[in-house]
């Protein structure tokens, strides 16, 4: 198994809270799967593709200026060619966690 940990500062100026609620800054649930996704990525060292998203739960509020730290483990590669993708992505301190859930990887073809 593979396990992965990185902080990230998510700043007021990041192109994803444009037009996402704008009275209410909010940073969107396909960012935070983004953002795990290619870490995954790049650990793996190959291109890959999401294959199914399962059990995500998207808990708290990520709000501009908010340290995030994002917790991944990837399992192995299995016979079929996939990788299951564990994460939560919680705040810098680990007090707070914003969602966490399991991703389905394969290569990208």
């Amino acid at each position: 198994m593979m396990e992965l940990e990185s902080t990230v500062k998510i700043g007021k100026d990041s192109p994803f809270f444009d037009g996402h609620f704008p009275s209410f800054k909010l940073f969107p649930a396909v960012a935070q799967l983004d953002m795990v996704v290619r870490m995954a990525g790049e650990a793996l060292k190959c291109p890959i593709a999401v294959k199914s998203i399962k059990r995500v739960k998207f808990i708290g509020k990520i709000l501009p200026d908010t340290d995030a730290k994002a917790s991944v483990k990837i399992s192995p590669r299995q016979e079929n060619g996939e990788w299951k993708m564990s994460f939560t992505l919680g705040s810098g301190d680990g007090s707070v966690v914003y969602s966490q859930g399991t991703v389905i990887l394969v290569p990208k073809s």
